[in-house]
C-alpha cells in the first residue's frame, strides 16, 4: 500500500537543525512550507530566519515515515520527543495550529518586537506611486456607521497603545510633541 501521509522533516544542511512536521499529503506540504519560507511568511519564526540566513539551497525535506493519517499525531510526538537540534517551538504536537491561544504576555512580547525601531518598516516611506494607489483603491468606497464606528474605535485604541497612554487626549499631545521635534531648525 502506498501512503501519501507520513512525517517529514525540514533540514538545515549548514547546522543539522531541523523541524518536523506531519502531513495527509506530504508533496503539498512540501510546496506550502517552501513556498512561505521563499515569501519571507512562515509560522515558524526560527525556521524562516534559518532560511533567510542560510538560503533555500541549504534546507531539504524528506520524509521520516509514511503511515495512515490516524498515526500521524503519535509519531511526530515520538520523533520531537527524541530530537534535540529542533525547530519546533511547540514541543507537544497536535493535529493543528488552528485554535491555539496565546497568553496575554507572549502577545504583548509580540507586539512589543514590531513597535519602533523594531518595526520592519521603521525609517521607511512608501513611494508617492504606491500610496497614489492605495487612495484610488479606497476612494469611492461607502462604509456603514457601524464599520466607521468600528474603525474609529480601533484607530484611537491603536494610537493609545502605540503610545502607551490610553486616552486619545494624551495621545494628541504625544503627537503634538513629536511634529515639534521632528520640525526643528536644524533638521529643516
Amino acid at each position: 500500500m502506498s501512503y501519501t501521509s507520513g512525517i517529514y522533516k525540514i533540514e538545515n544542511l549548514v547546522n543539522n537543525k531541523v523541524y518536523i512536521g506531519q502531513a495527509v499529503d506530504l508533496a503539498q506540504r512540501k510546496r506550502q512550507h517552501f513556498s512561505l519560507l521563499g515569501l519571507n511568511k512562515h509560522d515558524s519564526g526560527h525556521l524562516q530566519n534559518a532560511y533567510n540566513k542560510y538560503g533555500k539551497d541549504n534546507f531539504v525535506f524528506s520524509v521520516i515515515l509514511y503511515c495512515e493519517p490516524f498515526e500521524l499525531t503519535r509519531y511526530e510526538q515520538a520523533l520531537v520527543d527524541i530530537t534535540s537540534n529542533i525547530y519546533n517551538i511547540r514541543k507537544l504536537c497536535v493535529d493543528s495550529n488552528r485554535g491555539i491561544k496565546y497568553s496575554e504576555e507572549v502577545r504583548l512580547k509580540n507586539v512589543e518586537r514590531q513597535l519602533g525601531e523594531k518595526s520592519p518598516m521603521f525609517g521607511k516611506h512608501l513611494p508617492e506611486e504606491v500610496k497614489r494607489k492605495i487612495g484610488d483603491g479606497n476612494r469611492g468606497k461607502k462604509r456603514t456607521p457601524e464599520q466607521i464606528a468600528i474603525l474609529s474605535k480601533a484607530h484611537i485604541g491603536q494610537q493609545a497603545w502605540n503610545a502607551g497612554m490610553t486616552t486619545p487626549t494624551d495621545v494628541r499631545k504625544k503627537q503634538s510633541i513629536a511634529a515639534k521635534k521632528r520640525h526643528t531648525e536644524e533638521k529643516k
